[in-house]
């Protein structure tokens, strides 16, 4: 398999077998297994080498669908893909899944679990429950979660389900992204954790939306056996090796729960992971504030700090209504709608006293690529028609309104 390199600092010889540490230090960088040409890095291609000794670690490159792919080889045998040498392996294709360490919850508060399907508060999840009736339950993040290492987690708090209960999770990819995928084959794992008092059931189902950005109405790709959870007990659960075919519209995970009858149980699911290849990759995080400007894609928050914390300007267009100018992060997934209490906030022209709203909304828009939306808020009356004038929360802390721009779900 010969292949010589002095990329950072580590020296390697042909047939050279290397450590962990030593494999550490060369992929630290992302261009050192992304760009093998660009560091001086060449290797040529075989078919899987024999097992290195105990605690040693093969690195190797093999042919892949016509590309010269990297692997390492464990000394159990297990082989693991780490890039690609020949185009260089976009992120995308180590870890498709946004916020999968459930850190991101900028909606705060947990939903109510119902039997549709509902976003909750950590961002890019949503759930709902089936039986004869789900009459509790909320959707919402674990703080100090039992499951991964971030201590944070999607959470199903307090679920009471009666009949033959189910409780479903869900995470999608949406459609540029998913359209890299077409037809490559990928693995998913997550790690979860239940307090229902038994040994229950979960099956991990990989779908495809019928339409474009939409999960009202999916298509299965592959489902895997179901995978026996024991009670108070964090579990990875991994489905391996789908062939995912033409999943274009989007890709839908989902999480099938079989838990029963049950009163007020809970749980948790962490360190989600989504990658190209045979087997599933360690979990894959990224720093906060990458993950946060991911989210802001779909969902973004203006959150008041402290009283009457602004939210943003504009002009009154009329004497009941005024238009106020948001500046959004990024280009959104569509045209968004607004989530907020009217009556969390009021308008002010810096002199008098604010006046408070009687509805808000977002102004109806076409454009696709939206970077900016303008908030539409109304008043009684009391306005001063051209004047501009503050939209602010109504002297009171932490009351949100979400720019939101999911893909339909329900």
């Amino acid at each position: 398999m010969g292949f010589t390199t002095s990329y950072a600092s580590v020296t390697w010889t042909a047939g050279d077998v290397i450590t962990e540490a030593k494999l550490d230090n060369m992929v630290a960088n992302d261009q050192a297994y992304n760009s093998h040409a660009a560091q001086g890095l060449e290797l040529d291609e075989m078919s899987k080498p024999s097992n290195p000794a105990s605690g040693k670690l093969r690195i190797y490159a093999k042919d892949k669908d016509g590309v010269s792919t990297l692997y390492y080889l464990k000394d159990d045998g297990t082989e693991v893909e780490i890039g690609v040498s020949s185009n260089g392996s976009s992120g995308i294709f180590r870890q498709a899944i946004v916020n999968g360490g459930c850190e991101v919850n900028q909606a705060v508060t947990a939903v109510s679990l119902t039997d549709g399907k509902l976003f909750g508060s950590v961002d890019m999840f949503y759930a709902k429950g089936a039986g004869t009736a789900v009459s509790a339950g909320t959707i919402g993040q674990a703080t100090a979660a039992n499951v991964g290492n971030s201590g944070y987690a999607l959470k199903l708090a307090g679920v009471t389900i009666s009949g033959t209960g189910i409780v479903h999770a869900y995470t999608f990819i949406e459609s540029k992204n998913a359209k890299l995928y077409k037809n490559k084959t990928a693995s998913f794992s997550v790690k979860v954790y239940h307090d229902v008092g038994s040994a229950i059931d979960y099956t991990i189902k990989i779908n495809k939306a019928d339409s474009e950005d939409d999960f009202s109405a999916v298509t299965n790709i592959d489902s895997a056996d179901a995978q026996s959870v024991p009670n108070t007990t964090e579990t990875e659960i991994k489905f391996e090796n789908v062939d995912l075919g033409d999943c274009s519209n989007g890709i839908e995970i989902e999480i099938m729960v079989e838990c029963g009858a049950i009163t007020t149980k809970n749980f948790e699911f962490g360190d989600w992971q989504f990658n190209e290849g045979e087997t599933v990759s360690d979990f894959v995080c990224k720093n906060y504030q990458k993950t946060l400007w991911d989210c802001y894609r779909y969902l973004y928050a203006f959150v008041s700090v402290a009283t009457l914390s602004p939210v943003g300007y504009g002009f009154a267009s009329t004497t009941t209504v005024a238009r106020i100018y948001c500046p959004l992060p990024m280009e959104m997934l569509k045209t968004p709608t607004l989530v907020g209490t009217a009556s969390d906030f009021e308008l002010s022209d810096g002199v008098s006293a604010g006046i408070d709203l009687t509805d808000i909304g977002i102004l109806g828009l076409s454009d696709g690529k939206v970077f900016a939306t303008t908030i539409q808020a109304t008043v009684a009356s009391g306005l001063t028609q051209y004047r501009t004038y503050l939209l602010r929360a109504n002297n009171s802390e932490n009351k949100i309104l979400l720019i939101n721009a999911r893909p339909t779900i329900a």
